[in-house]
């Protein structure tokens, strides 16, 4: 699915986009740095929106086998 509304005019957010493009794309040609910068920006948040959502999900798989794993123990407990 495609979220177009993925997007920040945060200090914080800038900052980090100016200082990765200052160290990996910054090649001194004549380009258009803005809408580079721009691109990046996206591309950037992206992956912390995707890696976030991924790390809850996760979060919440082991909290349910962690539920699990103590149900499973409780019912074994109180069997003959």
């Amino acid at each position: 699915i495609l979220d177009v509304h993925r997007w920040s005019d945060h200090p914080e957010a800038n900052k980090f986009v100016d200082e990765i493009y200052a160290s990996f794309l910054n090649n001194n040609l004549q380009e258009n740095i803005r809408i580079k910068k721009k691109h990046l920006k996206v591309v950037l948040l992206d992956l912390y929106v995707g890696i976030k959502k991924l790390w809850v999900k996760l979060e919440v798989l082991q909290w349910v086998l962690r539920r699990q794993s103590n149900l499973s123990c409780w019912w074994s407990l109180r069997s003959r």
